[in-house]
């Protein structure tokens, strides 16, 4: 119960306020009407940079990071479970 929750909160929390403030920096950095081509995780860090000078470059690479961290440890602690899960269900079948 208590993982639903938390997850509902982090999607809403995703949903509600990241991804919009992303847009708003992207929109009012000007890099999006720039002829550079930058797309992807390139226009977004050139956006962080017009709008908050250095600082924006270390924001976006320590974001990555802890993406990146975050990830692997969901997967370290998901994956017993999923194979706990697995073998209940494959036990009920039989």
């Amino acid at each position: 119960m208590t993982q639903d929750v938390l997850y509902n909160f982090v999607h809403q929390l995703n949903t509600s306020y990241v991804g919009p403030s992303l847009v708003f920096v992207l929109l009012l950095s000007g890099v999006i009407d720039a002829p550079q081509g930058l797309v992807g995780i390139l226009l977004m860090q050139s956006a962080f940079n017009q709008t908050f000078g250095a600082w924006g470059n270390w924001f976006i690479a320590l974001s990555l990071f802890f993406f990146a961290l975050s990830t692997i440890v969901a997967i370290l602690w998901l994956s017993p479970q999923v194979a706990q899960e697995v073998k209940k269900m494959r036990s009920q079948k039989s």
